[in-house]
């Protein structure tokens, strides 16, 4: 939609279909009517995440991007860790309705911003309504046909496997089977369809975004698994209601903020991207180690000190990614790859809920056998991790929280192991230097705009040969490229993203 469209309605037209989702549910009468306004909340958030990253490598100038895209993703992590927070605070002393009221403020105070905001377009951009009469030649159907059912099918059944259904059941390994034989389907429809296909061979086979892509997944569920498990942690271990458990979370919070800026402001400075993004991983994979230690006597320095840890980690390297394709790629391109990048960040964040929950389920009953014996694990699931010392009898509850605990922490194994791929696999993102040449290159942009060379969004770079050597201009405008031909060969990428 952002290469199709212009960005400014675009936006402002996932914003209002989000608001119109989040009314939808407010009113609700029936729980059909909230899933139902989900579903239109949800078409509304699909393109707000990327939306604000194009915008902002549109508008923003080359050395103030990072610290720019770093600032935003940050923002995204920390409303996937306090949104559940806040959700049950509201519902706790306001009502479920208010979770979605609360999102319309804020949201009519960006659509009033954004509306009165001049946001340039990446590159000319067709009539709407010509572009909207086509609008069935650049949209992927069959291939979406192909892809949302495989991930639905996909997480059902993660979800379903140890708990509902037993992992070797019949119907938790047909959704398995069903799950890879689309996504065979899917993957053969984009090998034919080309750079029309809804995810292009030609971007995925590139390492900049192929690795990118599987980096922000694993980021992205240990994110999204720390802040869900350490919260209930909170609550049920240490019985904290919703709100106190947001106030304990604020050091992963402040860290990770901390550790974003930090990245983004001194990226450029030093360089190389790739140390970032793997001192940031194993720094989450440190903290996330550490928190399998946790009982029910951990000090606050311990709990505060770890989370300060992993907030870093997450914090420097959540963001690695979109730089590494904010460098490599051309607007066009970019914006493709921003919805693929959230894709994984989401989708991960789903599939880390699910898994977490599997492993939770799993340790729950032998833990319970051991500490508690003769307590029903459906009981203990059923009250709810804010319910357990109302609840449970005071001669077990002590039994019943160290078994609530020692299936907790079991939990943190996998955001280590999530951290310690994702900073193996950091090793591969491209060495080039980056921030080399950013006032040159704004010059030679501006020049070959005086010249009124082809629109960027066409050739996605323009490159000059000055006396210092060639200089490859994209649409951050970069770096100096005087060993680009030694480089080309030796990274493998796409031929258009080397060219």
């Amino acid at each position: 939609m952002y290469i199709c469209f212009r960005l400014k309605p675009t936006f402002l037209g996932f914003l209002a279909v989000f608001g119109l989702g989040n009314i939808i549910s407010a009113l609700a009468k029936s729980s059909n009517m909230v899933i139902a306004g989900r579903v239109v909340a949800g078409v509304g958030a699909s393109g707000l995440t990327n939306g604000a990253l194009v915008i902002m490598t549109t508008v923003t100038p080359p050395k103030f991007r990072p610290i720019a895209t770093n600032l935003g993703l940050s923002v995204v992590s920390i409303g996937s860790i306090f949104g559940p927070l806040i959700g049950g605070a509201l519902t706790q002393h306001a009502g479920w309705q208010w979770c979605f009221w609360a999102f319309l403020p804020p949201l009519a105070f960006v659509m009033l911003v954004a509306s009165l905001l001049r946001i340039p377009d990446q590159c000319p951009k067709k009539p709407a309504l010509q572009t909207i009469l086509s609008l069935h030649t650049h949209l992927d159907l069959v291939g979406f046909a192909f892809f949302a059912p495989a991930c639905i099918l996909f997480l059902i059944a993660i979800s379903w496997g140890g708990t509902t259904h037993p992992w070797g059941s019949d119907i938790v390994i047909a959704f398995l089977c069903g799950s890879v034989v689309l996504l065979g389907l899917l993957y053969a429809w984009c090998r034919s369809r080309g750079d029309d296909a809804i995810l292009p061979p030609r971007l995925l086979a590139g390492r900049t975004l192929l690795v990118g892509s599987v980096v922000m997944g694993l980021q992205g569920g240990a994110t999204v698994m720390m802040g869900y498990y350490l919260s209930t942690w909170f609550q049920a271990v240490k019985g904290a209601g919703p709100t106190a458990a947001g106030v304990m979370m604020l050091p992963s919070t402040v860290s990770q903020i901390v550790g974003s800026l930090v990245a983004g402001a001194l990226v450029r400075k030093l360089h190389y991207l790739p140390p970032w993004a793997i001192v940031g991983s194993m720094l989450t994979a440190i903290g996330s180690g550490l928190m399998v230690t946790f009982d029910r006597q951990t000090s606050s320095a311990r709990w505060i000190g770890y989370q300060i840890i992993a907030g870093l980690g997450r914090g420097v390297a959540s963001s690695m990614p979109t730089l590494a394709a904010q460098d490599a790629l051309s607007l066009p391109d970019f914006t493709i790859a921003t919805a693929t990048l959230a894709l994984c960040q989401f989708f991960a964040g789903s599939v880390a809920i699910s898994v977490g929950g599997a492993i939770f389920h799993n340790n729950l009953q032998p833990a319970l056998a051991r500490h508690a014996p003769g307590v029903d694990v459906s009981v203990v699931v059923n009250m709810g991790a804010t319910h357990l010392g109302r609840e449970v009898p005071a001669e077990l509850l002590e039994g019943v929280l160290a078994a609530y605990n020692e299936a907790l922490v079991k939990v943190f194994y996998v955001t280590a192991a999530t951290a310690t791929v994702a900073a193996v696999l950091s090793f591969w993102f491209s060495w080039d230097r980056i921030g080399l040449s950013d006032k040159m290159v704004m010059d030679e942009v501006q020049s070959a705009k005086e010249m009124e060379l082809p629109s960027m969004c066409d050739i996605g770079r323009v490159n000059s040969n000055l006396d210092s050597g060639s200089v490859q201009v994209n649409h951050l405008g970069i770096r100096s490229r005087s060993r680009s031909k030694n480089r080309d060969r030796s990274r493998g990428g796409s031929t258009r993203e080397r060219q």
